[in-house]
């Protein structure tokens, strides 16, 4: 369901493979993050990195195979992009800083293609809040920091 949530997420823009830093005001954003689902299951790994325009993305950088055989973007409104690899994908894009917290931006699921209005922000205990809406109604993800043992 990260692909729920991850969906709510799945940006359009392209990626780099090699991350840019952050502005050192924003850089807590930066780095690897474990999405979860409802349930509180890992789905995937998002990567915040910074996009040309100097705001954050969030790219898929893993997808638990157990649980997603998708390998491809099989279900995006763009014919085009059908065949684009889901790792590597910019899920969350599009974000304007207000104060601590970043709006305006937009999540893509790769479940069912949509794409959904969403926000950022920090949260207690080094935790990155996740906030996607469709309309009126919003869900917030909780999503903690992936340390690689």
């Amino acid at each position: 369901m990260l692909l729920a949530f991850v969906a709510l997420l799945m940006g359009v823009h392209g990626a780099t493979s090699v991350p840019r830093s952050l502005d050192s005001d924003v850089r807590w954003i930066e780095g690897t993050w474990i999405a979860t689902n409802r349930s509180g299951q890992i789905d995937g790994h998002i990567a915040f990195q910074k996009c040309s325009d100097g705001t954050p993305c969030g790219v898929l950088v893993w997808i638990d195979p157990k649980k997603n055989s998708q390998r491809l973007d099989l279900r995006n409104p763009n014919p085009r992009l059908r065949s684009r690899p889901l790792i590597g994908a910019v899920i969350l894009s599009g974000f304007t800083r207000h104060g601590e917290v970043w709006r305006g931006g937009r999540i893509y699921n790769p479940e069912d293609g949509m794409s959904f209005n969403c926000s950022i922000a920090r949260g207690g205990d080094g935790e990155l809040l996740v906030t996607g809406c469709l309309g009126p109604l919003c869900q917030t993800k909780t999503w903690r920091r992936y340390v690689n043992d």
